[in-house]
């Protein structure tokens, strides 16, 4: 059991007590890509995640009422960040220090997720090496097992959104092209401001400056602002990459055009 609240530690004592648990907390100091709030779990905005530093002492009481052992810690403090934000996992790791420190029964910690994978013709690809030599800094000297949830680093470039276009237009000076789904099936680009790159399928045409709206009723219904894109007369379908992590689980209805078919290609 992972506990990430002292309500839940107490109720997991009643429900199980003298038994091994594991405690999230929270080292208030958060990481993410681009120092985007949105994608904190820890840092300045005080959140719902983990147990602080101020309220563990009380957190400990409640595991030593119940006969509980605290065997594992688990923390996961944002998402998204590549090399340029290793610094400052660093810092979150540093951070953890003072709560490994009070746990003498201490065998496992999880440092959560929150690799990156680049969003834009910009950014890189995160380099491994430099992640773990992090990690290993910062951690190696505490005889634990390591644990780490990468799934969005694995995923996110599994899958992709193909979308069929529906028109191209000027509204006063500004081109949109238009496409027949919208951030209900792909939400992160209008909940966290995380971009999705659309994609031209064809290489031949002309290169104009558009931004991709979906066929969403809500004004934060864009895929991509000002985009360099391949125009073509025989363009039908555009594709939005790095969709193969939250999009299929986040999506819904909204609007009424939540239909979509999943294919898996191997």
């Amino acid at each position: 059991m992972n506990c990430d609240s002292l309500h839940s530690i107490d109720s997991w004592g009643q429900l199980k007590p003298n038994s091994e648990i594991g405690i999230r907390i929270n080292p208030a100091i958060g990481i993410c890509r681009t120092n985007n709030e949105k994608l904190q779990y820890c840092g300045e905005n005080i959140t719902k995640f983990g147990v602080y530093r101020e309220q563990f002492e009380q957190a400990l009481q409640i595991a030593k009422k119940h006969g509980l052992k605290i065997t594992r810690l688990h923390f996961h403090t944002g998402c998204g960040y590549l090399d340029a934000e290793l610094e400052q996992l660093s810092n979150v790791l540093k951070a953890s220090h003072w709560f490994i420190e009070q746990l003498p029964d201490l065998e496992m910690i999880n440092i959560g997720g929150g690799l990156g994978v680049p969003h834009t013709e910009t950014e890189k690809s995160l380099d491994l090496n430099k992640w773990a030599a992090t990690i290993y800094k910062n951690l190696g000297q505490f005889d634990i097992t390591l644990a780490v949830e990468p799934g969005e680093y694995i995923a996110k470039d599994a899958g992709l959104l193909l979308l069929e276009t529906t028109y191209l237009e000027y509204k006063k000076d500004k081109l949109f092209l238009g496409v027949n789904a919208g951030f209900n099936l792909a939400p992160e680009p209008a909940y966290y401001d995380m971009p999705f790159l659309p994609v031209p399928l064809n290489s031949k045409g002309t290169v104009q400056k558009l931004s991709v709206a979906g066929n969403i009723n809500e004004a934060l219904d864009v895929w991509y602002e000002n985009l360099e894109f391949t125009v073509s007369d025989d363009m039908t379908h555009i594709a939005i990459i790095n969709a193969g992590a939250y999009s299929s689980s986040m999506s819904s209805n909204h609007c009424m055009r939540g239909k979509f078919s999943e294919y898996l290609l191997f």
